[in-house]
């Protein structure tokens, strides 16, 4: 379990790296933080919490009104 934890921590961090380093290129962004600092890990239990979970994240985007459509 060690070995995921620890290769899900680093996967996660190159994900946010290579996002907000994008996501600051289109907003004209430099020098500002772009992911709140957080740590918050959680074990999805059920397919109904799956999809609550995935539906949160890819309204996001939505959400923060960087699109009008997550699809986009």
């Amino acid at each position: 379990m060690r070995f995921f934890s620890q290769w899900l921590n680093s996967y996660t961090q190159r994900i946010k790296g290579i996002s907000s380093r994008q996501a600051n290129v289109v907003l004209e962004r430099t020098g500002q933080s772009f992911w709140a600092h957080e740590s918050y890990d959680h074990w999805i239990r059920n397919p109904q919490e799956f999809e609550r979970v995935a539906a949160y994240i890819v309204n996001n985007p939505v959400k923060a009104g960087l699109v009008t459509d997550w699809r986009a």
